[in-house]
């Protein structure tokens, strides 16, 4: 176990720039600030957080967000991001075993360096925990965590090669995350929790929510098949400057990343022409390729630019 050192804010005044993370806290808070909505909620605090990517395109960074179009029409409720598996030890009243469908996630994340070749996806599911007391303890549906903890065989899904025994093979279990919105002493802020270290604690296939505690630790990096995984953290200043170090998702292979910008043609250019070196990790590869958005997606680039690169992300 390794403890991670958050990295300290550049000083702008001396020529250097600020860290991701910095820039994405900033962004989150200004648009917070100046907010006409009636009230604060869930929805409203996911798509400042898309925004909030976005803006990055002006502080030396590149992202693109591309939002769903599913039919449902709303930011959580999206129907084709809906997985169905067969989870274990849950006979139904003749025997057999019936399927259970809920959604992966509420945003695909994909972060990735051109310079160093590596691109890094992790599903993320979000909450909003109004009662928020400091404890890395939050509401969550405990059927969507099974599916986020426990990877199990995916049966059908219309989010392309999600299927099979994708999570389950995953190089790196921050394949699926969650992040927490809460109120703080004076602004709103987000911590990011690795899935697979939250505590199901009790029956896996009640539907209602539950609160649950987080068991891993915060600011501390697992060594896993040679990679470093932060296993938690507190704020989006943390969760930007490890999204940037490459310590949150797992990483894609070329196939993978060619699947992904086949599925999303509005995907960032320097993203569609880059290489990747991971090896391929998954004996499933979906020749059904959607030609729709199916679920919010954040390409995040985090090589530094010495000027706005924007011509990039179109």
């Amino acid at each position: 176990m390794t403890q991670y050192i958050v990295q300290k804010n550049r000083d702008i005044n001396k020529g250097e720039h600020m860290g991701l993370g910095s820039c994405l806290e900033s962004n989150f808070n200004n648009l917070l600030n100046n907010c006409k909505c009636s009230g604060i909620n869930e929805v409203c605090l996911f798509n400042t957080l898309k925004v909030s990517f976005e803006q990055l395109n002006s502080q030396f960074y590149r992202a693109k967000v591309i939002h769903s179009n599913a039919k449902s029409g709303t930011t959580f409720d999206m129907e084709d991001s809906f997985l169905s598996f067969n989870p274990k030890n849950k006979p139904s009243n003749n025997g057999y075993f019936n399927d259970i469908t809920t959604e992966l996630a509420d945003l695909l994340l994909v972060t990735y360096s051109p310079k160093r070749h590596t691109a890094k996806i992790t599903f993320m599911q979000n909450k909003y925990e109004r009662q928020y007391k400091y404890d890395d303890k939050f509401y969550l549906n405990v059927l969507q965590l099974y599916l986020l903890k426990c990877k199990p065989y995916i049966k059908r899904s219309k989010i392309p090669f999600v299927r099979g025994n994708f999570l389950n093979s995953a190089k790196l279990p921050s394949i699926c995350s969650y992040g927490v919105f809460y109120k703080g002493n004076n602004s709103y802020n987000m911590n990011y929790y690795r899935a697979d270290l939250i505590d199901i604690n009790g029956a896996p296939y009640k539907t209602d929510s539950k609160k649950l505690p987080f068991n891993g630790g915060i600011n501390f990096l697992e060594k896993i098949n040679n990679e470093l995984d932060l296993q938690g953290c507190h704020g989006l200043m943390d969760f930007g400057n490890a999204l940037e170090d490459f310590y949150v998702g797992s990483p894609i292979s070329y196939r993978q990343k060619k699947i992904l910008c086949k599925s999303f043609p509005d995907a960032p250019k320097d993203f569609v022409e880059m290489e990747v070196l991971a090896e391929d990790n998954d004996e499933y590869y979906s020749d059904n390729i959607l030609s729709k958005n199916n679920i919010n997606v954040v390409f995040v680039c985090v090589d530094k630019q010495n000027d706005k690169r924007e011509d990039l992300m179109k």
